[in-house]
């Protein structure tokens, strides 16, 4: 998923909080999960949580702040690469991830915002939603698997 969202040169090899970013993602997503199901959350709302009053919130909102930036760097990065080979009329290698094919469509600017253009933060968020739909059904495949 990281491969298809950020281009694989981007992300193969890189590391946040010295864990690789897909063990990373893995053990954020099963701590945001389980925070979701604490009393705190479950009286109070995801306001607590980011509140960060327990120094396990605090860290599960560093992690996604770590996360957050490390994204946005990754795009910014992308697109700037993008703009010198497009206006320098450089040739380069096609990637075809999904931030390339939203340059060559127009559709990933940062400056301007139309509703068929997105914003960095927006796709950062997109990703975080394909990610966990995809780890949440390769885990309930799986455990299919084990019960037949």
């Amino acid at each position: 998923m990281m491969r298809f969202f950020f281009g694989e040169k981007n992300v193969k090899g890189k590391k946040l909080d010295g864990l690789d970013i897909s063990t990373f993602l893995n053990k954020l997503m099963g701590d945001v999960n389980t925070q979701n199901f604490e009393l705190p959350a479950v009286l109070f709302g995801m306001k607590f949580l980011e509140l960060g009053l327990r120094a396990k919130d605090r860290d599960v909102n560093r992690r996604i702040r770590l996360f957050r930036s490390f994204a946005f760097d990754l795009i910014k990065r992308r697109v700037a690469e993008l703009d010198e080979a497009t206006t320098e009329g450089k040739t380069y290698h096609r990637t075809g991830d999904l931030i390339e094919s939203l340059y060559l469509a127009k559709s990933l600017h940062d400056k301007t915002k139309t509703d068929d253009v997105y914003d960095y933060m927006e796709l950062i968020e997109e990703f975080c939603t394909f990610f966990v739909a995809g780890t949440d059904t390769t885990y309930n495949s799986l455990n299919a698997a084990r019960t037949s």
